[in-house]
């Protein structure tokens, strides 16, 4: 389900500071499918994809010392899989990357836990790092990303999603100003479910136009359907502080964002419907 909320940040950070940490020690839950199914399945993707570059580039016998050190590289990537399916200590890293300090003084906090022993949040962006670091020591995979042809993919699927929701922001209901409230809470929905197009969350991931509609929604009839799938909804207290500002001339509205594609898509476009009916700056 999706969540739509309003909460002052102060009383967001009063609550959530002592709150406990996610781990992975309910089998029942998400983070324990993140790491025992989603998790694996990532990185095997990412496997996958190294290989074919070195196959590609193994084509060529100029590249033949670049091939071999990319292979270590893949050989870490295998044994990094290994690592965590066995639930081994998370090591410290041993790359030269630019914030290769940052991370080990966090590492070394863990105390030598292993993979399924760790807080969730970390022992994701962990994996993630290790990737980097494994991409790092290869001249050939270096600046590859092992997550392009997804990205790409999703991207191109995605345009018909993007095409009916460009079309939604030109047509009269969203230049009718007397319709401002209700083009807000269909902006907002649209923005909510296109989070949905995040790839990590789909290991088994339908790019096709077809399976991407079944997670975004590009035209109203769409959202109407999923309505009864938001947990919270905040709307009509958002609608009143949005209202607050277009009286105050505008104020600054801040989009969070770790996505491209779709998602970004939708918030650029809640963003200027934002900008051009004076809600924001």
């Amino acid at each position: 389900g999706g969540y739509i909320g309003v909460q002052a940040a102060e009383s967001v950070m009063a609550e959530t500071a002592d709150a406990p940490q996610i781990d992975f020690s309910d089998k029942k839950s998400f983070a324990y499918a993140t790491i025992r199914e989603r998790m694996p399945v990532i990185l095997s993707k990412v496997v996958d994809d190294v290989h074919n570059t070195i196959r590609e580039a193994s084509d060529d016998p100029a590249k033949a010392s670049l091939v071999k050190e990319a292979m270590a590289s893949l050989n870490m990537l295998t044994g990094l899989k290994y690592e965590m399916q066995t639930n081994k200590p998370m090591r410290l890293l041993k790359d030269s990357l630019s914030d290769v300090a940052l991370w080990n003084a966090e590492i070394a906090l863990q105390n030598g836990k292993g993979w399924y022993e760790g807080v969730w949040l970390f022992v994701e962006c962990y994996l993630y790092r290790r990737i980097a670091e494994a991409l790092s020591f290869s001249e050939l995979l270096r600046a590859h990303d092992p997550f392009a042809a997804q990205k790409q993919q999703s991207y191109l699927s995605s345009l018909a999603g993007m095409e009916g929701l460009a079309a939604y922001l030109s047509s009269s209901a969203c230049t009718d100003r007397t319709q401002d409230a209700t083009t807000f809470e269909l902006l907002l929905q649209f923005d909510l479910w296109g989070n949905r197009s995040d790839l990590c969350l789909h290991t088994s991931f339908d790019s096709t136009p077809d399976g991407l509609a079944r997670l975004q929604a590009a035209d109203q009839a769409q959202l109407e359907e999923r309505r009864h799938k938001i947990l919270v909804d905040h709307s009509d207290l958002l609608w009143k502080l949005m209202q607050s500002f277009r009286e105050a001339g505008g104020r600054q509205v801040d989009f969070v964002l770790d996505n491209a594609g779709f998602e970004l898509f939708s918030d650029l476009c809640f963003a200027e419907w934002l900008g051009e009916a004076r809600d924001a700056s």
